[in-house]
């Protein structure tokens, strides 16, 4: 039969900010949950997982299926990390109302560590976002790629096939090949880089935007991008 969305029970975020941040070890095993449904457009900190704490690991599970819209901070996976995300995988929609940090795996990674992740689904919206991560903030990604569309429709925004913005973070051995598309700061890699460090990573994929754009990177602030293409 047909569904509609009031078939859907909307998702409650597993651990809702620094207060109630979610820190223990969860191992999916391989497993995949689908179905998830989130749609509130003033929310934070949103995905399977809304906050994931210093001590928090997530590991070897994939979000399919489902679809996130929110205002700030979400993804798949989870909308921001201090932890760590090991063999992750998203291929839901994700849609940002407005404000930073939208990724499809992770939105705002935060001093926290991304690795052997993957997106393959869709991430849009009206502010800075990424394929794997939006924001990368002194955090590290490492061995991930991203092949679903990332696209923003404002100026000012920060658009990348991995990283949104690398903001003093490392990103290295990951790569993109869809689409990225953006008005400004785009690149196929990283939309920004200030200050951060892009390693061994490389991009298919074709970039648009109207100013400030790359293969690689779109803007430089500072930094070192070493042996991309």
């Amino acid at each position: 039969g047909k569904v509609s969305e009031s078939d859907f029970i909307e998702w409650e975020p597993i651990g809702t900010g620094f207060s109630n941040a979610y820190t223990g070890t969860f191992d999916g095993q391989g497993y995949t949950i689908s179905g998830l449904y989130f749609n509130d457009s003033s929310a934070k900190d949103v995905g399977l997982f809304g906050y994931i704490g210093a001590n928090g690991k997530i590991s070897n599970v994939g979000v399919l299926d489902s679809y996130f819209k929110f205002k700030e901070n979400g993804g798949g996976i989870c909308g921001e990390n201090y932890g760590e995300l090991q063999n992750c995988s998203n291929s839901s929609t994700v849609i940002c109302n407005m404000q930073d940090g939208t990724g499809g795996v992770c939105g705002y990674n935060s001093k926290g560590t991304v690795r052997d992740c993957k997106n393959t689904g869709s991430v849009r919206g009206k502010a800075t976002l990424g394929g794997v991560c939006g924001v990368n903030s002194y955090g590290t990604i490492t061995n991930c790629f991203n092949e679903g569309t990332v696209s923003v429709t404002v100026t000012s925004a920060n658009v990348g096939g991995v990283c949104g913005n690398n903001y003093s973070g490392t990103i290295k051995c990951s790569y993109n090949t869809a689409s990225v598309s953006g008005q400004e700061y785009v690149g196929g890699v990283s939309g920004a880089n200030y200050y951060g460090t892009i390693t061994n990573c490389f991009n298919k994929g074709t970039v648009n935007g109207a100013e400030y754009f790359g293969g690689v990177c779109g803007a430089k602030y500072g930094g070192t991008i070493t042996n991309c293409y």
